[in-house]
């Protein structure tokens, strides 16, 4: 338990690193369930999940199906659902992770968070931990296409099991990609837009988040081809 526990906080403390070192209220601190078999991890996704669930990590029901656990202490929680597979387990857990300590956030600022960005939390912990795995996870990206259409990618971004799981994949990647982009720090104006977005949670002012949030979409369809560019740069700092 002590090391999941290790995975698990890593996957928080690189997602704080985001929006301003801030932690979800008591009743919103991240939940986490994790799975120890395949045939376990199904039965969640059928229990408790919706379409999202076809991934290795996600957020226990859905906008119109409340589900939240009790947690000792701490009150009732959305939690997410992960499955530690044998060769995957650490990456779904700091994916659960983050993604759980973002759903906390929004649940503060009492909104329904883009999934994408959601989600971007959760590849950013998983695939961006180091400088190798981002490598590698980047040249996989590049083989599936690259960066592409940044406004189509966004309107159309969905985790569901009508997808590959390399289309879901690549989905994940590049919603983490973003967020490693931001942090990167060499667009002072993507920064400042992001702190936008982390200050509008902390103040809890829901239409000021949402605002934010789409002008930082706008701002990453922008820079498609720094993104594209940013790519290549991972891939270089594999080695």
């Amino acid at each position: 338990m002590e090391e999941l526990k290790e995975v698990a906080d890593r996957g928080v403390e690189r997602a704080r690193t985001l929006m301003g070192n801030q932690l979800p209220h008591p009743a919103n601190r991240p939940a986490i369930i994790i799975a120890s078999t395949d045939d376990e991890f199904r039965d969640y996704g059928t229990k408790l999940g919706d379409e999202t669930s076809a991934f290795g990590a996600f957020l226990a029901g859905d906008s119109e199906r409340q589900v939240k656990f009790r947690v000792e202490y701490q009150g009732e929680s959305r939690p997410a659902i992960c499955n530690f597979h044998k060769d995957w387990g650490p990456y779904y857990l700091r994916h659960a992770a983050a993604l759980a300590y973002a759903n906390g956030l929004a649940e503060d600022a009492d909104i329904e968070a883009p999934l994408w960005f959601l989600h971007a939390f959760g590849g950013y912990a998983s695939r961006f931990d180091n400088d190798h795995d981002a490598g590698s996870f980047a040249e996989q990206h590049l083989a599936k296409g690259g960066v592409k259409d940044m406004k189509a990618w966004f309107n159309s971004f969905a985790i569901n099991g009508d997808m590959e799981s390399k289309e879901i994949d690549y989905n994940v990647f590049q919603a983490g990609m973003l967020l490693s982009f931001i942090a990167d720090g060499s667009d002072p104006k993507l920064t400042e837009t992001m702190k936008e977005v982390s200050d509008c949670f902390v103040a809890g002012k829901s239409k000021g988040v949402e605002k934010a949030l789409e002008k930082l979409q706008a701002a990453l369809v922008a820079k498609e081809a720094d993104l594209r560019n940013y790519l290549q740069k991972l891939i270089k700092k594999k080695s």
